[in-house]
């Protein structure tokens, strides 16, 4: 469920990584302003990337009583179920389910 996206006629891309692979992929194709989902345990994180800075991520989730979140992907490793990615200028999502 995207608060934010509208997803319908966008390409999805489903892949499945382990965490360290997921760390890879974010390094190397996750940038600030694209739209990210998390899934982890039975929460989960979603919006606009506002900055990076390794593996932590400032997040603004356009909601007014959530606002900017900000969490880091090793303190929820053992959590982690799912990371959407939906860079900013493209119409596709990507899927990626964690090992």
């Amino acid at each position: 469920m995207s608060y934010e996206k509208d997803i319908e006629g966008m390409e999805i891309i489903e892949r499945t990584m382990d965490y360290d692979e997921l760390v890879d992929y974010v390094k190397k194709y996750v940038d600030e302003d694209d739209y990210v989902e998390v899934y982890f345990g039975r929460a989960h994180v979603e919006g606009t990337i506002e900055s990076i800075t390794d593996t932590h991520y400032r997040i603004d989730t356009h909601h007014d009583s959530m606002g900017l979140l900000e969490f880091d992907l090793k303190d929820v490793e053992e959590d982690l179920l799912e990371f959407v990615h939906i860079p900013e200028s493209e119409t596709k999502r990507i899927v990626i389910s964690i090992l």
